[in-house]
């Protein structure tokens, strides 16, 4: 069984081999502590980056900071409200560079934009959960 509440689609991916750091990400986050850890969030929103950086998630938030030298350092909030989780799946080679190759995707709709949101399948399920509305 998945340690915490986070389980779901990807959690068949992890297995017992998963990182410890995704482990100890997701049980931080269980007990309501935010987490910080590597990821994406590529499109045409002004959230949105060019290029991979940080996720920062706490209950009911999350926010991207880019780690680029002369890119803002103030994390910018996802609004996760109007972000409509459409696909959850491996990367594509045509993904954006930015995207790990062992990284997941959450594909998402902002109205009529595609918005990806990349990360470790451990951290990715934070990411659901936040944009199933459930944490």
């Amino acid at each position: 069984m998945r340690d915490g509440p986070i389980g779901g689609v990807l959690g068949r991916w992890l297995g017992p081999g998963a990182h410890w750091h995704t482990k100890r990400a997701r049980r931080s986050f269980a007990a309501g502590r935010p987490v910080v850890f590597a990821g994406a969030v590529l499109g045409d929103r002004p959230y949105c980056a060019p290029w991979a950086g940080h996720l920062h998630a706490r209950p009911g938030e999350l926010h991207s900071s880019a780690e680029r030298v002369g890119a803002p350092a103030e994390p910018r909030p996802l609004p996760l409200e109007q972000l409509e989780l459409v696909l959850v799946r491996a990367r594509l080679i045509s993904d954006p560079q930015a995207i790990a190759g062992h990284w997941r995707v959450a594909e998402c709709r902002d109205g009529r934009a595609r918005v990806l949101v990349a990360a470790a399948p451990g951290h990715l399920e934070i990411v659901l959960g936040l944009l199933r509305g459930r944490l």
